[in-house]
C-alpha cells in the first residue's frame, strides 16, 4: 500500500516528532551509559541534545505531495471558466461545479497551500480568463507562524495581479475555527486587513464568518474537524456567495 498524503503542516509536524524523538533516544542511550559507569549527569546531556538538535525547517508549500500533484494538472488542463474558486483545503474539498450547477466554475484550491503558495501560481487563474476569482487563503499561514504582514504582503500581490488583467476580485474571510484552535484571534485580525485592504477599490471583501461563524468561532455543526467545513458548512457558504454570482 502506498503512504498517506502529507499537507505541509503535516509535513512539519512529523519532522517536529522525530526530533523529540531523536532527542528521547540519546537522552535513554545517556543515562542507560552513565548508570553502568556509575556517573551519570543528566542536565548537560539533556542540554546539548536540545543545543545541537536544529529546528525543524519550514516546509514550503511548493515542496508538499499534495502541491505536486495539483499543480501541473491546473497547467495541463485550462479551460476557459467564468468564476474561479482559489485557496486551500476549504476550497479544495468541495465540488464547487455540483455546489453551483449551471454555472461555469473552476477549483484552483490546493490541501495545504499558502499564500506565497498562490501567489506562486497565481497565473494558472488568469489562463482561465474568468470574469470573477474568488479566494481564500491564510489559515495554513497562519498555522505555521507567519505573520499578519507577511501573509498580507503575497495576498496583495495576488489580488494586485489578478485585478490587473481585469478580472473582478472577491476576498472571502478567512474562516474562524474550533473554539480551542489558538487561531481565531490571528484570524480575526488578518480578515481586519484584508477587509481595510479591499476599501481601496481592488478588491470586494464578503465576510463569510457571518454566516458561517457567528459566534466567533467554528461550531461543530458545521465542521467535521473544527477547520475543515461539512455539508453544512458548505450549504452556508454557498448560501453566502450567490448575491456575488
Amino acid at each position: 500500500m502506498s503512504k498517506p498524503l502529507l499537507s505541509g503542516e503535516a509535513e512539519i509536524r512529523v519532522n517536529r516528532i522525530m526530533t523529540k524523538r531523536a532527542i528521547i533516544t540519546l537522552c535513554a542511550a545517556a543515562f542507560i551509559a552513565g548508570m553502568a559507569i556509575g556517573d551519570f549527569k543528566p542536565v548537560p546531556i539533556i542540554n546539548s541534545a536540545f543545543t545541537q538538535a536544529a529546528p525543524a525547517p519550514e516546509v514550503s508549500p511548493l515542496d508538499s505531495t499534495f502541491y505536486r500533484l495539483r499543480e501541473p494538472l491546473f497547467t495541463a488542463f485550462a479551460p476557459t471558466t467564468k468564476i474561479v474558486m482559489a485557496g486551500d483545503s476549504l476550497t479544495d474539498l468541495a465540488e464547487w461545479s455540483d455546489i453551483f450547477p449551471g454555472v461555469s466554475i473552476s477549483n484552483r484550491g490546493i490541501y495545504g497551500d499558502t499564500s506565497e503558495g498562490l501567489l506562486a501560481r497565481v497565473d494558472q487563474i488568469t489562463m482561465l480568463h474568468p470574469e470573477k476569482a474568488f479566494l481564500m487563503i491564510g489559515i495554513n499561514d497562519l498555522g505555521v507562524g507567519h505573520s499578519i504582514a507577511r501573509i498580507m504582503t503575497a495576498y496583495t500581490e495576488i489580488i494586485r495581479r489578478l485585478h490587473s488583467v481585469g478580472i473582478f476580485v472577491f476576498v472571502q474571510s478567512t474562516l474562524f475555527a474550533a473554539q480551542d484552535s489558538g487561531l481565531n484571534g490571528n484570524i480575526e485580525k488578518l480578515n481586519a486587513a484584508l477587509e481595510q485592504f479591499c476599501k481601496n477599490q481592488l478588491c470586494t471583501f464578503i465576510d463569510l464568518n457571518i454566516a458561517i461563524c457567528p459566534k466567533g468561532f467554528l461550531d461543530k455543526s458545521t465542521t467535521v474537524d473544527g477547520l475543515h467545513l461539512n455539508s453544512a458548512g458548505y450549504m452556508l457558504w454557498r448560501n453566502a456567495l450567490r448575491p456575488y454570482l
